[in-house]
């Protein structure tokens, strides 16, 4: 199998994962399922301090694509 998943999440100012989206999958849903729980466990850094003007109602959305070969 062949494809990629775009995924997009928002992280608050600690650091915490919210509201992850699929974008695009043109993988199958076992590997959009992977990519869901690699993103909702991921130990993520709170935002440095340059990312803080670009947060929304104390959020800072997040894209990232995952592609499986």
């Amino acid at each position: 199998d062949q494809g990629a998943v775009k995924v997009r999440f928002k992280v608050d100012a600690r650091g915490v994962v919210k509201g992850i989206e699929i974008d695009k999958n043109s993988a199958n849903k076992a590997f959009a399922d992977l990519c869901i729980e690699a993103v909702s466990t991921a130990k993520i850094p709170p935002p440095p301090a340059e990312a803080l003007p670009l947060m929304k109602a104390g959020l800072l959305e997040i894209p990232f694509n995952f592609a499986l070969y």
